[in-house]
């Protein structure tokens, strides 16, 4: 067996709670609020009603629960949901190095074997922990050229870290780990490009948290795989990277900890086109400025934002979250930057189409891959220009807890109700680390209304 396979495993079988340091526990607990917020509001959008119709027409043992509805199902079925629930707005975290929505990926994966494990709240956020490193340090050792071969990572490093976070809970140990992982790397797939403003976007998540599970339970019941699947030269770093380092892969201790750098979006667009909406938004706050007397519009983005969320001219809802110059339109218009401005009825909005045909997007190498620079010219002949230097919710600006609760009640009020102040208790309070998950779970199951 590889000694980075090994090595990754017995970190991920070792970890306890208690070993998370205070502020790494507290930014992941924020970020499983995000995530359940961002699925009971994503449990109402297309991809999530047809998959969870497949659901219902295949049927399944109600091993785990379907969060944002009274539905039970087989536990592969319900993480596959959850997970698509998660990213299907789009919403949800990332990793400011590596382009992965871990936790759309991890957390279901995670959540269902706690609950057929019957396992804490407490054995969730473990989890959660330590599938979230495997999969942005399987991310980090892949490196950049991952991306630049065409890999979606969420779908990928995600199915690793779904199976790290399944096995923790499951409580396997370092050898049974092992095989989770190398299961969970034979299985990883997704295209990043060809998906873009797609539903099959939403569905990697769901398939990372889906075939991640099914490799820990796999591995528990004595399934063999690729042990040395994560060695340098293994088929897993020659097929996804030019440039792989396995020494990337632990985490904890003088590793650190990089679930700290997951990035909780304040905006429902691409991760890339933050700081644009921020600054459409903060240059119109500041000057108070008339979306009508806009004359001319300038954006400038780093060539990487610029090849991402680069759609000139979205045609849906789903491109919209993918367009910089939408985005700015967005926040020049007023908008709040929420799911209803990236929804398809929100294209067809007079001013915000006005303001897109005055835009123009140009290309800065200067600026890095979470700054924006806006030039407004108005009616009346004024330049007015802002600079976001870092998008809000990144690690070096990062959302309060205050910020990311208001988002979750915005998110999850609509379709849990009452029940979203019990989740925020449930997720952040330290009283509640010994509470059965299902407690958490009968408070995700929001009668179906929609």
């Amino acid at each position: 067996m590889s000694p980075f396979t090994l090595q990754l495993a017995e970190r991920v079988a070792s970890l306890r709670l208690e070993g998370v340091p205070r502020p790494v526990l507290t930014h992941a607990r924020l970020c499983v609020l995000d995530a359940l917020g961002c699925a009971l509001r994503g449990s109402r959008e297309p991809a999530a009603r047809l998959v969870r119709a497949l659901a219902e027409r295949e049927g399944g043992s109600p091993a785990a629960s379907v969060w944002g509805c009274p539905l039970r199902t087989g536990s592969l079925q319900a993480s596959l949901l959850n997970a698509v629930s998660a990213h299907a707005l789009d919403f949800d975290d990332t990793h400011q190095g590596v382009p992965v929505h871990a936790t759309a990926a991890v957390l279901p994966a995670a959540f269902a074997a706690a609950e057929l494990a019957r396992g804490t709240i407490g054995d969730l956020l473990t989890g959660y922990v330590a599938g979230a490193e495997t999969a942005i340090r399987a991310g980090l050792a892949l490196g950049r050229s991952h991306v630049a071969g065409g890999w979606h990572p969420t779908g990928t490093v995600g199915t690793l870290g779904a199976a790290a976070g399944a096995a923790r809970v499951l409580g396997l140990p370092p050898e049974k780990a092992a095989q989770a992982l190398g299961l969970a790397a034979t299985q990883a797939a997704g295209f990043m490009k060809a998906v873009t403003g797609t539903m099959a976007k939403p569905l990697n998540a769901g398939k990372a948290a889906m075939n991640g599970l099914m490799a820990a339970l796999l591995a528990q019941g004595g399934f063999t795989g690729p042990a040395d699947i994560l060695a340098a030269g293994s088929d897993f770093a020659t097929a996804f990277s030019e440039g792989y380092d396995p020494a990337r892969l632990p985490f904890g201790g003088a590793h650190g900890w990089e679930v700290s750098n997951i990035a909780i979006k304040l905006f429902a667009c691409c991760s890339l086109a933050q700081a644009a909406l921020e600054a459409g938004r903060a240059i119109r706050r500041e000057h108070r400025l008339d979306k009508n007397l806009i004359s001319e519009a300038e954006l400038r983005a780093n060539p990487r934002q610029m090849e991402v969320a680069g759609i000139p001219r979205p045609r849906t809802g789903s491109e919209s979250k993918f367009s910089l110059a939408y985005c700015a339109a967005v926040g020049l218009g007023g908008g709040t930057g929420g799911p209803g401005d990236f929804e398809d009825e929100s294209l067809l909005s007079p001013a915000v189409m006005a303001l897109m045909e005055r835009m123009s997007v140009r290309s800065d190498p200067a600026l890095s891959e979470v700054s924006a620079r806006i030039r407004v010219r108005t009616a009346g002949g004024e330049t007015l220009e802002k600079f976001v230097e870092v998008a809000r919710g990144n690690s070096g600006n990062p959302a309060s807890a205050e910020e990311v609760q208001e988002k979750f009640r915005s998110l999850a009020e609509p379709v849990a109700g009452e029940a979203a102040e019990r989740i925020i208790t449930l997720v952040l309070e330290d009283d509640s680390l010994r509470f059965p998950v299902k407690v958490l779970a009968e408070a995700l199951a929001a009668p179906t209304r929609g």
